[in-house]
C-alpha cells in the first residue's frame, strides 16, 4: 500500500497501543548501575543518568528513605567519576560516610554556607540534597549558587519537592535545567506552565519518581491522639493570657505576634514561659528604639519568631518590609503580673508531658519531633528516666543530663548503633534540625508533639524511620492534635488537610496521580504485550483519533509524544483522555485504510504534529520558541557586532554570534543573572563573559516525524429499534 501510513502494516489495537505507551516512558541511559545499587534502583538510576544527558539536569522525588544518596552518587561515578555535593549541615557527615562505603570522591559544601557567602563549587556531578530549601529566586544561597552552576550538570534530590503549590518546583529545576528544556514537547516555557498550576507529561523527562518497583520499606501505622480535659484547660487559660494582651495597634503585627504566643502556647509550658519573656524583650528593646527616635524593623521582629520562621506561614499577616509600627508598651506590666503569677505555679506538671510519658512506656524507641528549643530542654528534664532520654536541638545535643556532639547522640538511632546496654537511650527528642536526611532506622515511633504548617515537613520527619534498613516492619506515626480552642485560632490541621494531596500530586506515596507520572504509568499498564507500530480501528463515542509519533533531528530523538483528535477537530495530549483513549484502542481490530482514506488522515495527524515539529526546530536551530523579547542585552550586541565587522574582527564576531544564539534560547537562573550584567560591563569583558556561556551547536539537520502506531476511533454503532420504540 502506498501513502503516509503506508510504512505502517495493520496491528490488532492492543500491541498498537502497547507501541505508543512503551514509546511514551522515560528515556533508560544504557549503563550498567555499580554493585552497591540495588536492583530495584536500576531503573531510577538509568533514568536519573539520560535524563541528565538529554538536559543537564534532573529532579529525584523519590519518597524519604529510598536511596536517594546511593543513586546520586552512582549517576555522578557513572557520568563525570566524582561528585561535588550540595547539603544541609546536619547531614553532612553521613554524606562522607556513604561517599566512602560508594567509593566515590566527593567535595561537599552546605546550605548554610551558600546562605551566608558564595562558595566554590568542586569538580564533578552537581548534587543538591533537599533541593525544596531552594525554592526561591529571592534566597541568598540561590543567589549565590545559581551563578557557579552555569554550563554544569547535576541532579537535585527531595522527597518532598513541592510544599505549598506546583510553583515551588521553578527554581530548583532552573537551577540546572533550560526554562525551555521541554520545547519539543510544545512548553515554550517550563516557568509558565508551572506558575500555572499545569503539569505536564512531559515534566516525566526531568523528574524522577516512583520508579523504585518493589524496593521493600517499613509501612506507616498513623494515629491522632486527641488532647484531654486537662490538656484543654491548659490551652484555654494560656490563651486567656494572651488575649490581656494588647500586643501592637497594627492588625497585621498583632496578627503575627498572637499567633507565635499561641504557637507556643501549644507546644508547652516552657515554650510559653520562652514566647513570653522574648516578647517582653522585643518591647523593652521598643520601647529603647523610640527613645532613640527610630522604629522596630521586620528583621528584629523575625528573631523574636525564633526556633524555625520559615514555616510560619503568619507571615502572610505582615507585609511591612521597613519599620513594624508601634507595639504596646504598657503590656510590660501585664507581663509583670503574669511572671508573678507564674512563680506561683511552679512545680505543677504539664498535661501534655504527662501524656507523652505514658504513651512512651514500652514500645520500640521513639523520635519526638517539637517545635521549639524550650520543649525540648522540658522534656528532658522531666521524662523519666532522665539517662535514657537522647535530646537534640540546632545548638547543642545530649543524652539526659550530659552533653554530647551530635553524632554521638544521633548514633544510637541509626544504622551503626553501638551494642545494646541498659543504658541506651530509647526516646530522642529533638526539634526539626534532625528533620531532613538523617538515617535513623532503629526508631519504630515516630511522635509529633508539635504540629508542623505542611504535609512535606511531616513526610520528613517520618521519613527518619520509614527507610531502607529499618529493624521494623512497621512505624507508629503518632500525632498529638491541638486542643479545639488552638486550633480554632491557628488553622494548623485545616492547612495541614488543604495541603494533604500535593505528595500525590509529586508522584509521591500511594495513589499517587502527578501528571508526569502518566508516561511510566502508560508503558507499565499498556505494554503487557509485544508492541508493534501499525494502524488498528475501534469503537468511541468522543474521540476520532489515537496517535502516537517520535519527533526526531537525524538520528536523535526529540521527544516522544502521544495525541488524541477529538470529534470538535481538536488535537488534544490530556491525560484523561489520552487513558481513555489506550483503553478503547487496546479492543481495536487490525486495519488497511484505502489510499483516499490515509491521504485524508495524513493530512490531519500533519496538522496535529506541526506546532510540535515548530518548537522541536526552534529548540534544535536557536529560534525562540517563547517568542520572548531580546530586550537590552541583545541591543548590546548588535551594536558591538556592527562595530566587530566594520574592525573585520571575525573572532569577535564568531563569539557575538553565537552570544546572540544563546540568547533567544530558554535559560537557567545562572545564566539569567549573567546575560542580566552584560549591559553594566565594558565590551572586552562582554566578550570575555560570552566566551564563558556553555557552547551552542545548531545542527540544520530536517525534523521528521516517525509514527509509533495509530489508531482511528468510530462511533458506535445504534441496536436496531423494533416498531413502536422510540428512537
Amino acid at each position: 500500500m502506498t501513502g503516509p501510513f503506508g510504512e505502517l502494516p495493520p496491528r490488532s489495537g492492543d500491541r498498537v497501543v502497547a507501541s505508543i505507551a512503551t514509546a511514551l516512558a522515560p528515556p533508560l541511559a544504557c549503563a550498567r548501575p555499580p554493585s552497591w545499587i540495588r536492583p530495584a534502583q536500576a531503573e531510577c538510576f538509568r533514568r536519573v543518568a539520560a535524563a541528565i544527558e538529554r538536559h543537564r539536569g534532573a529532579l529525584v522525588a523519590e519518597p524519604v528513605g529510598s536511596g536517594k544518596t546511593w543513586i546520586a552518587l552512582a549517576a555522578a561515578e557513572l557520568l563525570e567519576g566524582r561528585a561535588a555535593c550540595v547539603v544541609p549541615a546536619a547531614v553532612r557527615d553521613q554524606w562522607l560516610r556513604v561517599a566512602a562505603k560508594a567509593r566515590v570522591q566527593v567535595t561537599l559544601t552546605t546550605h548554610e554556607q551558600w546562605s551566608r557567602a558564595a562558595r566554590r563549587l568542586g569538580e564533578g556531578l552537581v548534587v543538591i540534597d533537599e533541593s525544596h530549601r531552594l525554592r526561591g529566586e529571592r534566597l541568598r544561597r540561590v543567589a549565590h549558587l545559581a551563578p557557579q552552576l552555569v554550563g554544569r550538570r547535576g541532579v537535585l534530590l527531595s522527597a518532598t519537592p513541592v510544599v505549598n503549590r506546583l510553583a515551588d518546583l521553578i527554581h530548583p529545576l532552573l537551577l540546572l535545567v533550560r526554562d525551555d528544556a521541554l520545547a519539543a514537547h510544545g512548553i515554550r516555557s517550563l516557568a509558565t506552565a508551572l506558575r500555572g498550576g499545569t503539569a505536564p507529561p512531559a515534566l516525566a523527562e526531568l523528574i524522577v519518581s516512583g520508579s523504585l518497583g518493589d524496593l521493600v520499606r517499613p509501612r506507616g501505622a498513623a494515629m491522632d491522639l486527641r488532647s484531654d480535659r486537662c490538656m484543654d484547660a491548659c490551652a484555654r487559660r494560656r490563651l486567656r493570657q494572651i488575649d490581656r494582651l494588647c500586643l501592637s495597634p497594627d492588625p497585621g503585627v498583632r496578627g503575627l505576634l498572637r499567633g507565635v504566643l499561641t504557637l507556643a502556647a501549644a507546644s508547652g509550658r516552657d515554650a510559653f514561659r520562652a514566647a513570653l519573656d522574648r516578647y517582653r524583650a522585643l518591647l523593652q528593646h521598643h520601647r529603647d528604639a523610640q527613645a532613640a527616635g527610630r522604629a522596630l524593623t521586620r528583621a528584629e521582629l523575625r528573631r523574636f519568631m525564633t526556633d524555625d520562621p520559615d514555616q510560619l506561614i503568619m507571615w502572610s499577616l505582615f507585609d511591612g518590609e521597613g519599620g513594624t509600627g508601634d507595639l504596646a508598651c504598657e503590656d510590660l506590666q501585664e507581663l509583670d503580673r503574669l511572671a508573678a503569677r507564674r512563680r506561683t505555679e511552679e512545680g505543677t506538671t504539664d498535661p501534655k508531658v504527662d501524656r507523652l510519658r505514658d504513651l512512651l512506656q514500652g514500645g520500640p524507641p521513639a523520635i519526638v519531633f517539637v517545635g521549639a528549643t524550650a520543649t525540648v530542654h522540658q522534656l528532658r528534664r522531666e521524662l523519666r528516666p532522665l539517662s535514657r532520654v537522647a535530646w537534640c536541638t540546632g545548638a547543642e545535643a545530649g543524652i539526659g543530663r550530659g552533653r554530647l556532639s551530635r553524632h554521638r547522640v544521633l548514633r544510637w538511632f541509626g544504622p551503626n548503633r553501638p551494642p545494646d546496654s541498659p543504658f541506651a537511650p530509647f526516646v530522642l527528642v529533638t526539634t526539626d534540625v534532625a528533620a531532613e536526611g538523617l538515617d535513623l532506622q532503629h526508631a519504630g515511633r515516630v511522635i509529633h508533639y508539635d504540629i508542623p504548617w505542611t504535609p512535606a515537613r511531616l513526610a520528613q520527619r517520618e521519613g527518619r524511620a520509614l527507610r531502607l534498613g529499618s529493624v521494623h516492619t512497621s512505624v507508629q506515626l503518632i500525632r498529638f492534635s491541638h486542643p479545639a480552642c488552638i486550633e480554632r485560632r491557628l488553622g494548623v490541621h485545616g492547612a495541614l488537610a488543604r495541603k494533604a494531596g500535593l505528595p500525590r500530586l509529586v508522584g509521591i506515596g500511594d495513589g499517587a496521580d502527578a501528571a508526569w507520572t502518566w508516561p511510566r504509568d502508560a508503558a507499565r499498564c499498556f505494554g503487557g504485550v509485544e508492541p508493534a507500530a501499525g494502524l488498528a480501528v475501534g469503537a468511541h463515542g468522543t474521540l476520532r483519533i489515537l496517535v502516537g509519533a517520535e519527533l526526531l533531528a537525524g538520528p536523535r530523538s526529540l521527544a516522544r509524544v502521544a495525541l488524541v483528535l477529538t470529534r470538535k477537530g481538536r488535537w488534544i495530549d490530556e491525560t484523561g483522555s489520552l487513558r481513555s483513549a489506550m483503553r478503547a484502542g487496546v479492543a481495536a481490530i487490525p486495519w488497511r485504510p484505502s489510499p483516499a482514506e490515509a491521504l485524508r488522515l495524513g493530512r490531519l495527524v500533519a496538522a496535529g504534529l506541526r506546532p510540535l515539529l515548530r518548537h522541536a526546530a526552534g529548540m534544535l536551530w536557536g529560534l525562540a520558541p517563547s517568542g520572548r523579547t531580546e530586550g537590552q542585552a541583545a541591543k548590546r550586541l548588535r551594536r558591538m557586532a556592527a562595530l566587530a565587522a566594520r574592525r573585520r574582527e571575525s573572532d569577535a564576531l564568531r563569539t557575538i554570534g553565537s552570544g546572540l544564539a544563546f540568547l533567544v534560547r530558554g535559560h537557567t537562573l545562572g545564566e539569567q543573572a549573567l546575560l542580566a550584567g552584560l549591559a553594566e560591563l565594558p565590551d572586552c569583558a562582554v566578550l570575555a563573559a560570552l566566551r564563558t556561556l556553555p557552547p551552542e551547536s545548531p545542527v540544520a539537520t530536517p525534523l521528521v516525524a516517525r509514527l509509533t502506531g495509530l489508531v482511528l476511533f468510530r462511533r458506535e454503532s445504534r441496536p436496531p429499534t423494533t416498531r413502536g420504540q422510540k428512537r
